[in-house]
């Protein structure tokens, strides 16, 4: 009986907050267009544009598909470059328009917030730089900030160790293989010896091994993660326990990392500090500014998050496009060639003109998918290892 009363207040509690939050919405709304002079955007066509469960069920069934991104071309092509919908009660605006984004990221940033997307990738990433808003985020920016200048990213080795890594995985027979299967396995390495000094071993795991168990979870953890973004704050009272648990692996992983380099720091400075060939790594670099443990591993897997989807995302692209377009494939390759087989450095990357536009071309349909799909939804970049 106490069970059933529980539930009937929290689907109580939740029928009130969605109502409140439609009335404010509506009432926010109506004053934003009135000082400014606003249109409503084009609206997309639902089922009902009060609660929205049609566009949260479509959206889930098309992440279980792999179609979320045909599915988000499709509502462009038929609405326009900006509309709006409705989730969960919520009224959302969708644009691609340059000039909307513009004022978004940069000349209105002050007006905007991230809204619920702490409820949803706060239990696997925490509160870091990207769950926060405001000063709390300037501050979070400008420790992470000086980690990624010229000076701490011009040291190539690391990158070219674990390419090395990847291309013994490739099939010598010209065989087909997913590209971005390896992409991705091969950026969890790069990204977190990066960050925490130690390389998960992703590629090449075994199954069932403590690698092959974080990159699992880690994936799985992103699955969920354009369900929660619709649900927002409603993840509250919505149980996933399979989300948890893989949230709690993650964590464990980061942890035994910190907590090891906290405990060896003050021997690690006294051994290196006349050794100028000391490895850099992010966590070494703000834990003079971050203490405490739990705010350091939610830094790190805030950044771990957006730097290894991104280079995987990209890399996917960029092969996906080139196997469909041998003349651009000639074309890069007679520029890398340049090299004679040699790592490059910081500034023969500056140098190859053509590979900086050939990346540049698919950063964009990279940016956007990486935003709203979890790893492997993407197109196919399955192509035969004969291109390599």
């Amino acid at each position: 009986m106490a069970f059933f009363t529980i539930l009937l207040s929290l689907c109580g509690l939740s029928t009130l907050y969605l109502v409140g939050a439609l009335i404010l919405r509506k009432f926010s709304d109506s004053r934003f267009k009135s000082l400014h002079g606003c249109l409503d955007p084009p609206a997309l066509v639902q089922r009902e544009r009060i609660i929205g469960l049609d566009l949260l069920k479509d959206g889930a069934a098309a992440v279980k598909a792999k179609t979320s991104l045909e599915g988000a071309v499709r509502r462009i092509a038929s609405t326009g470059n900006t509309f709006s919908n409705t989730v969960v009660g919520l009224n959302i605006i969708t644009t691609i328009d340059p000039a909307n984004i513009q004022t978004v990221l940069a000349h209105k940033f002050n007006d905007y917030d991230l809204g619920g997307r702490i409820y949803a990738w706060g239990p696997l990433v925490g509160k870091g730089v990207f769950t926060s808003d405001g000063p709390e985020w300037a501050h979070r920016r400008a420790v992470l900030r000086p980690n990624f200048n010229r000076q701490q990213i011009s040291s190539l080795d690391m990158f070219e160790r674990h390419f090395s890594h990847l291309l013994a995985l490739l099939p010598q027979d010209a065989s087909t293989i997913d590209l971005q299967k390896l992409f991705f396995s091969m950026t969890l390495d790069s990204a977190t010896e990066f960050l925490f000094g130690q390389s998960v071993g992703a590629q090449g795991a075994g199954q069932g091994s403590e690698a092959d168990r974080f990159q699992t979870a880690f994936d799985y953890a992103q699955h969920q993660m354009p369900d929660r973004n619709r649900l927002g704050i409603m993840n509250l009272l919505v149980p996933n326990a399979k989300f948890n648990a893989a949230c709690k692996v993650v964590h464990a992983w980061a942890d035994t990392y910190i907590e090891q380099w906290l405990k060896d720091r003050n021997h690690d400075k006294k051994e290196n500090s006349s050794n100028e060939a000391t490895k850099y790594f992010c966590l070494e670099q703000i834990a003079d500014e971050i203490q405490d443990p739990m705010q350091l591993r939610d830094e790190m897997l805030n950044v771990l998050l957006a730097g290894r989807d991104t280079t995987a995302g990209l890399l996917s692209n960029t092969f996906h496009v080139l196997s469909r377009h041998p003349d651009v494939w000639t074309k890069l390759k007679a520029e890398v060639d340049i090299l004679q087989g040699k790592p490059p450095t910081y500034e023969d990357l500056k140098s190859l003109k053509y590979l900086k536009c050939v990346l540049n071309e698919g950063k964009l349909p990279v940016l956007f998918a990486v935003t709203i799909l979890p790893p492997n939804d993407c197109s196919s970049s399955s192509v035969s290892s004969r291109a390599n």
